[in-house]
């Protein structure tokens, strides 16, 4: 991953964080979260993607540590996409990961296949 930050032919637009129930990882803090009913929430998520205040905006996980030490834009968190209830499901579109996506895509500038600076049609 720091290969990939560092280099000079991408630009990181965002990163999704996916939260686990490894509780002696760090973790890493977010931007916001998307619940498992799909709203986006200030506070980070738990593996089952509940709005937890206690977790003081960190998604916790052991894939997510290495996220801390790197410089990149626009992180948000999601629970873990097999322990939502199937509510992020590939037979309902992946709606919270789509949503998670979007919302790195508005903020980086590239909505609805706009560039920078374009403005977009969502809110």
């Amino acid at each position: 991953m720091s290969i990939v930050t560092r280099h000079p032919g991408f630009r990181i637009l965002g990163v999704l964080a996916v939260a686990s129930h490894t509780s002696w990882a760090r973790g890493v803090r977010v931007d916001c979260s998307i619940d498992n009913a799909g709203r986006i929430v200030k506070d980070a998520v738990d593996k089952d993607g509940f709005a937890r205040k206690q977790l003081d905006n960190r998604i916790m996980g052991d894939t997510v540590d290495i996220l801390s030490g790197l410089a990149v834009p626009n992180v948000i968190g999601i629970g873990d996409i097999g322990k939502m209830a199937g509510r992020d499901s590939l037979r309902r579109g992946c709606p919270i990961t789509r949503k998670a996506v979007e919302w790195i895509l508005e903020r980086s500038g590239h909505h609805a296949g706009r560039g920078p600076g374009e403005t977009s049609d969502h809110p």
